[in-house]
């Protein structure tokens, strides 16, 4: 390993997006692999509509303190969050979809990558489950977890319904080859 872990990220979208359950996953999928996790969901005024957010800290020693203002990985699920983007720290890396990229305001150095996440969800009927496109681009991109974690803490977090856990595979899989074929 050599390289001391302290990932810091950032995840911003609307109500019903998945924004929390997309943190929830990754925080539990670190924990299972013995990492030190916080996992701070925030919710905007409005539940639905307004912004969502939830940050989730990984890191090989304990989190002394869970609340965060900069970040090494912002992922903007909608274009309501893109302003979210002055929260990214310089050398972070910020994952949006193409669609709205243009309205992420960032600075110099910081590495942005789109996936066309709407697209590829109606594409693979996978329209409800775009929070696991992005996590699956996320980890192609930041291999902060494995993805065999992701899918025990899938398991854990959402029982071991089969189908849910194929549709999440599904989904996983499709923002990780996007990258593979595109970054």
């Amino acid at each position: 390993m050599g390289m001391h872990l302290n990932e810091r990220i950032l995840i911003a979208g609307v109500g019903g997006q998945g924004v929390l359950s997309l943190g929830h996953t990754i925080a539990q999928a670190a924990a299972l692999e013995g990492r030190w996790v916080s996992w701070v969901p925030s919710y905007g005024a409005e539940m639905r509509g307004g912004v969502t957010t939830c940050t989730v800290v990984i890191s090989d020693t304990p989190v002394l303190c869970p609340v965060v203002d900069s970040f090494g990985s912002f992922i903007a699920l909608a274009p309501q969050a893109s302003n979210l983007g002055s929260l990214v720290e310089t050398t972070g890396l910020v994952l949006c979809d193409n669609k709205y990229s243009h309205l992420v305001r960032l600075g110099k150095d910081i590495r942005t990558v789109t996936i066309p996440a709407g697209d590829l969800g109606e594409r693979l009927s996978l329209t409800r489950y775009i929070n696991m496109i992005f996590l699956g681009a996320y980890l192609a991109l930041q291999p902060v977890v494995s993805f065999t974690a992701v899918e025990l803490a899938l398991k854990d977090i959402f029982g071991q319904g089969e189908e849910i856990a194929s549709v999440n595979q599904k989904a996983l899989l499709a923002g990780k080859e996007y990258i593979e074929h595109n970054a």
